[in-house]
């Protein structure tokens, strides 16, 4: 896709929304359209998807106009401006349709049968698309063996009653509570077992403890909770390959969190290891996609 061709959908988009008036939850919904669209890496395919999704192929359809303006046409500058008032007031009409329509909850609802799609094209041609495999190199370093670090993760990640600090008890509950969805979200992932659904919920989940760690300064565990939000990502837009190596490193990002927030009296050393070692391969996929 040619650069001017996104410059000129992203700005149709925003001249768009400028002209609607939000009311509250549909900022949301914006929110999520325009990181579908543009921090996706593909808006052709984002943009075909939603023409296969009841709900939102009237607003592609109008994105596929101003997409196939500028992609498949020789431009003429003269008419350019006419061109993008147009497109612009036909995808504000949609968007408006589509935010009355629709609120948070049932578009999250809308986006996990989107990322359903992606998932199932990711399946079909994933036999010729070579995607990463992940830590091969990594090798640990020997202070503890397996069946020590097998004990410790039990100990650290088990249910139990937690003496609450008052000024944090609310942010501790909420990201323990979360470490048990995520750590059954790699457990299904392991096992072969994909929901679109089940991710995109964990994904929002790790934004909210994330932006909440760093609010109480939490620098470690707001790491650890960017690196396992950048690692689903890759995981679910087909970048990554899944496999123990990847899936037990996630795990360590949160054992680390748990056992920070728990205080536990336990060397996290190795854990930690794994995770910043996840952090630093998953940036440099990251850059290159």
């Amino acid at each position: 896709m040619k650069e001017i061709t996104k410059k000129y959908l992203e700005q149709c988009f925003n001249n768009a929304v400028n002209g609607l008036h939000l009311k509250a939850g549909q900022v949301e919904i914006i929110t999520k359209l325009r990181e579908l669209l543009f921090d996706s890496g593909s808006v052709a395919g984002v943009i075909e998807r939603m023409k296969k999704n009841t709900e939102l192929s009237t607003f592609a359809i109008k994105l596929n106009e101003a997409y196939n303006f500028i992609e498949t046409n020789e431009i003429d500058f003269s008419s350019v401006s006419y061109h993008f008032n147009e497109h612009t007031e036909n995808i504000s009409k949609t968007l408006n349709k589509l935010i009355e329509q629709f609120d948070w909850q049932n578009f999250q609802r809308i986006v996990a049968r989107l990322n359903e799609l992606e998932l199932a094209t990711t399946e079909n041609t994933g036999s010729e698309t070579e995607m990463a495999e992940f830590m091969l190199d990594y090798e640990p370093t020997g202070n503890d063996d397996d069946e020590t670090l097998e004990m410790k993760s039990d100990f650290i990640l088990d249910d139990e009653v937690l003496e609450r600090d008052l000024s944090f008890a609310e942010y501790k509950e909420k990201v323990l509570d979360s470490i048990k969805n995520l750590d059954a979200l790699l457990n299904d992932l392991l096992d072969g077992k994909r929901s679109a659904e089940q991710i995109f919920k964990c994904l929002r989940t790790v934004e909210i403890n994330k932006t909440l760690s760093e609010k109480h300064n939490f620098d470690i565990i707001t790491r650890m909770h960017q690196t396992f939000e950048d690692s689903l990502r890759l995981i679910q837009r087909g970048v990554i390959k899944i496999n123990k190596q990847l899936i037990y490193a996630m795990r360590s990002c949160l054992i680390v969190i748990a056992a920070i927030i728990k205080d536990k009296k336990v060397d996290i050393t190795e854990f930690l290891k794994r995770a910043e070692f996840l952090g630093r391969e998953i940036e440099k996929l990251k850059e290159g996609n």
